[in-house]
C-alpha cells in the first residue's frame, strides 16, 4: 500500500534511463532524403535569406544557473541512484530530466573543502582548505560567483548551516550572501547553528521571484541529513526508525517547491539546475557513525546531477568515475563562459 508522501507524489514520478544521444555531426548531414546536395542547396537557400534579412540574428539567451548542495547526503538514499525506502520524488524527476552521473565522488568529508572545490574547481590539497574553519586570503582560481559577477549575472547563495558563513571567504563574488544561521547564536552554539530546509528555500524563492534584467547565479545549500537527524513530526512518523531518512524525504519536499516555481516561470526553459551533495554519511558502517574520518564509499560517493532543458538529454546515465572539482569548469561551459585559469576538474560535457 503506497504511503500518503508516496500517493502525493505519484503523479509527479517519472522514471528514464537511455544513453546519451549520439553527439550531432553538424545541421546538414551527408545522408537523409535527398543526399547531400540537397544539403548543400538548403545550407546557401538559407544564407541567402539571412543576407536579404534586414535584422541581424538574436544572440541565444544566457543560460541562469541554479546549484543546490545537499549536505551529508548519501547518493544510495535517492531513488534515482536505486533507493526503494525512501521517497524522493522531487530529486527522481529531476534526474528523469537530466543527465545522473552515477560514480561522483568528494575529494574529502568535510563541508567546507568540499564546497571550496566545487565552487573553484580545485582540489583540496591545492586549494590550501583542508578542513572546516580555515580561511583563504587568496584562492587559486576564482570561484563560480566570481566569474558569474564578472560576466553581468545577479549573484546570491542561500547556506543553511555556520561552517559555510562568510568569514570562511566563500561568499566572494555575491552580491547577495544569506548566511543567517548563527547571526543571533552565543558563541559557544555559533559553530553548530544551522536553518531548515523550508526557511532556506522560502528565502531563495523570495530572491528569485524579485524583477531582474540580468541572468542569476545562484546557490542553495541544505544542511538537513546531518546528525543529529531530527525532521518535521510527519516525516519522523514516516520514518521512525531512520530519521536519517526522513530528512532526507523533507528536503526533497522543500525542494519541489523550488523546482516547481521555477518551472512555472519564464526563467525555467533556460535555467541549468545543478544538484549534488558535498559528502555522503557512514551510518555506522566501518565503525563510523557520521563522517570525517574515514575514507569509504560511504562518505565519498555523491549524488551528481545536471539539468538543462533542450541542451542535455533526458533520463541519460553516466558511470564513468568523476569528481566534484568537475562540477564548475562544466557549469562555466554549459553556461557559455570561457573556462579561465587551469584546474583540476574537467567539463563533463566537453570533447
Amino acid at each position: 500500500q503506497l504511503s500518503p508522501l508516496r500517493r502525493f507524489w505519484r503523479s509527479e514520478r517519472m522514471v528514464q534511463e537511455g544513453p546519451l544521444a549520439p553527439r550531432a555531426r553538424g545541421p546538414f548531414p551527408c545522408r537523409g532524403i535527398s543526399g547531400g546536395r540537397f544539403a548543400l542547396a538548403a545550407a546557401l537557400g538559407a544564407t541567402l535569406v539571412a543576407g536579404c534579412s534586414s535584422e541581424p540574428p538574436s544572440a541565444p539567451a544566457p543560460v541562469n544557473v541554479l546549484l543546490i548542495s545537499i549536505d551529508t547526503l548519501r547518493a544510495d538514499r535517492l531513488g534515482c541512484y536505486g533507493a526503494e525506502a525512501v521517497e524522493t520524488p522531487a530529486i527522481d524527476r529531476l534526474a528523469a530530466e537530466g543527465v545522473r552521473f552515477e560514480n561522483a565522488f568528494s575529494p574529502v568529508p568535510l563541508t567546507l573543502p568540499a564546497h571550496w572545490t566545487i565552487h573553484t574547481g580545485v582540489e583540496p590539497w591545492n586549494h590550501g582548505v583542508v578542513d572546516n574553519g580555515m580561511t583563504l586570503r587568496e584562492s587559486p582560481a576564482a570561484t563560480l560567483a566570481e566569474r558569474f559577477s564578472q560576466a553581468g549575472y545577479d549573484t546570491a547563495a542561500f547556506v543553511a548551516a555556520f561552517v559555510l558563513n562568510r568569514a570562511f571567504g566563500l561568499d566572494r563574488g555575491f552580491r547577495h550572501y544569506d548566511d543567517g544561521p548563527g547571526s543571533d547564536a552565543e558563541l559557544d552554539q555559533l559553530f553548530h547553528s544551522t536553518a531548515p530546509a523550508d526557511e532556506r528555500v522560502s528565502r531563495a524563492l523570495h530572491w528569485l521571484r524579485r524583477p531582474r534584467s540580468q541572468p542569476f547565479f545562484l546557490w542553495l545549500h541544505l544542511y538537513d541529513p546531518h546528525s543529529p537527524y531530527e525532521p518535521p513530526s510527519a516525516f519522523r512518523k514516516l520514518y521512525a526508525d531512520r530519521p536519517y531518512d526522513g530528512e532526507i524525504a523533507f528536503v526533497d519536499m522543500q525542494l519541489a517547491r523550488l523546482l516547481t516555481a521555477l518551472e512555472s516561470s519564464p526563467e525555467g526553459a533556460r535555467t541549468l539546475i545543478v544538484l549534488l551533495s558535498d559528502h555522503g554519511e557512514s551510518l555506522g558502517e566501518h565503525g563510523e557513525l557520521t563522517h570525517g574520518m574515514l575514507l569509504y564509499d560511504a562518505t565519498l560517493q555523491v549524488p551528481l546531477i545536471f539539468r538543462l532543458p533542450s541542451r542535455l538529454p533526458a533520463g541519460a546515465a553516466r558511470s564513468e568515475a568523476v569528481t566534484l572539482a568537475d562540477v564548475a569548469p562544466t557549469v562555466l561551459s554549459l553556461a557559455g563562459l570561457p573556462p579561465g585559469e587551469p584546474v583540476d576538474g574537467v567539463d563533463l560535457f566537453g570533447p
